[in-house]
C-alpha cells in the first residue's frame, strides 16, 4: 500500500503580460495548514498524481520568495528562505507546517504554476 498523497489546497497558474517582478497572492476563506509548495516547470506534471494541472512556469530560472500572514499578525513573514527556481532541480518546497489564510509569492516571472499542499497529520506522524 503506497503512502497517501498530500492534500492540494490550491493549484493555479499565474500568467503575466510580460517578464517583470510580480507579487501574486492566494487568500483562503479560512485558515489552512501549509506544509509544502510546488512550482511546475513548463509542460511538467505535478508530483501529486491526482492533480491534472500541467506546468507553465517561465522563465526557466529565477529567484522567488514566499510569504505568509498568520491570523492576528499585521505583517507578512517569510515562509522559507528565498528559493532559486530552476527547471533542472526539484521544485517541491517543503516547509514547517504553518496555519495561514494568506500566501504571497514574489518573483520576476511571465508565468508561475503554483501548488500549495497540506500533509495530513497521520502522514506527518508516520514520517517522524
Amino acid at each position: 500500500m503506497g503512502r497517501p498523497e498530500p492534500c492540494v489546497l490550491f493549484a493555479q497558474t499565474f500568467v503575466q503580460p510580460q517578464l517583470d517582478e510580480y507579487v501574486d497572492e492566494v487568500l483562503f476563506p479560512e485558515p489552512v495548514v501549509v506544509t509544502a509548495c510546488e512550482f511546475l516547470e513548463q509542460n511538467a506534471a505535478s508530483a501529486c498524481s491526482s492533480l491534472k494541472l500541467v506546468g507553465a512556469t517561465s522563465p526557466p530560472s529565477f529567484a522567488l520568495e514566499v510569504f505568509v500572514q498568520c491570523e492576528g499578525e499585521t505583517r507578512f513573514r517569510r515562509l522559507c528562505q528565498p528559493f532559486l527556481y530552476s527547471h533542472s532541480s526539484s521544485n517541491v518546497l517543503e516547509v514547517e507546517a504553518i496555519v495561514t489564510n494568506h500566501l504571497v509569492v514574489e518573483a520576476a516571472i511571465e508565468a508561475l504554476a503554483w501548488l500549495c499542499m497540506e500533509t495530513p497529520p497521520k502522514i506527518l506522524a508516520n514520517s517522524t
